[in-house]
């Protein structure tokens, strides 16, 4: 029983072993035009990690909306690790504003048709 249950354990680990990752080239999404910061940051990263994996790591530029557009992009992208996000810690900020300024913008609202429902 011994003998089969480590038989059983070597053929399992091999097929384990036998998907390595990378197995095709990493995409790493900047949501901001090439030349920035945050875009020469994802090109020193890319380099190293094409260096380390042994498979190329490719830089996508997607400016536009303040960064959304190529995070939106990158959400939509197979769950597989093959694709990436290099954006900076604005994202955080504005995901918080925005939350609180559509917060705002309802309360206003309300407030604008009680006053009028006053009237």
């Amino acid at each position: 029983m011994k003998a089969f249950l480590a038989a059983v354990l070597a053929v399992l680990a091999t097929a384990a072993s036998a998907q390595q990752f990378p197995s095709k080239p990493i995409r790493i999404i900047v949501p901001f035009p090439a030349g920035g910061t945050t875009d020469i940051v994802a090109r020193l990263v890319g380099q190293r990690m094409q260096e380390s994996m042994g498979q190329p790591v490719l830089i996508e530029n997607q400016g536009g909306a303040g960064g959304t557009i190529g995070a939106a992009n990158t959400a939509k992208a197979a769950p597989d690790g093959y694709t990436l996000l290099m954006h900076n810690v604005d994202l955080q900020h504005r995901q918080r504003l925005r939350r609180r300024l559509d917060r705002g913008l309802r309360a206003a609202g309300r407030h604008r048709a009680s006053e009028r429902a006053g009237q």
